[in-house]
Order: C-alpha cells, then structure tokens, then sequence
C-alpha cells in the first residue's frame, strides 16, 4: 500500500509504475454507466465529457475507466484508490485540487467523514 500526501502526484506516479496503459482501460466501463448513482454526465460533446462525481462516506465506486482526464476537486476528502492489479493508493485531497493523468482503470473509496465531490473533464481521442 502506497500513501500519498499530494495527489496532483498520483498521474505521474501511475505512468511512472507503468499503471496507466491502454490494456488496462479495455475491460472496465464507463463510471456513469456503471456507477450511475456517484457519477453523472453534466456536458459531452465531440471533444469532451464533464462528469459530476460523488461519494458518500465509507462509499465505493465500481471498478471504471475514464480517458485522459483532469479532476477538480471541489472539497476536500480522504480516499483508497484501488488499481486492477490489487495496489491499493491512499490520498488526502484539498478542496480546489486540480490532477491530471493519462487513461486509467480504478476504483475509489471514501475513507473520510465528508462526501467526496469533484467535476471531471474526459478528453475524448483526437483532441
């Protein structure tokens, strides 16, 4: 178990560990689809996808694949990021916290007291 302190780190470190590869995206679905109560499209258009995510306390996502992306966090929260191969990420995000990584497949655990809420921008291919 690896812990984070800043998870503006966490893209980097993915594709560091070689984490964030096409192969790994192939088999999860959408997070709107597959979670529909925690993630909700908010725009999408031919170059883009905004999604709202939430998440209760002690929730959990299913496992979902999301594009390049950027996430902005707009509260602070406490979370387990769980990766297909088992690993399993902890971080502590700040409200206003804005991450950037390539094409992932993950889940996400609340392990805070306050619901986790964040706006994520999907960069569809081509652009």
């Amino acid at each position: 178990m690896r812990s984070l302190a800043n998870i503006t780190a966490l893209g980097a470190s993915l594709a560091a560990l070689g984490l964030a590869v096409p192969a790994r995206t192939a088999t999860a679905q959408d997070p709107a689809v597959v979670s529909p109560g925690n993630y909700k499209a908010l725009f999408e258009n031919e170059r883009v996808r905004v999604l709202e995510m939430r998440l209760k306390p002690g929730e959990q996502d299913k496992q979902h694949s999301h594009p390049s992306e950027v996430v902005y966090f707009v509260k602070a929260a406490k979370v387990e990021i769980t990766l297909p191969d088992g690993e399993v990420v902890k971080a502590e995000l700040k409200a206003g916290e804005v991450l950037w990584h390539e094409a992932w497949t993950h889940t996400v655990r609340n392990t805070g007291t306050e619901e986790l809420h964040a706006i994520i921008v999907e960069l569809k291919k081509g652009t």
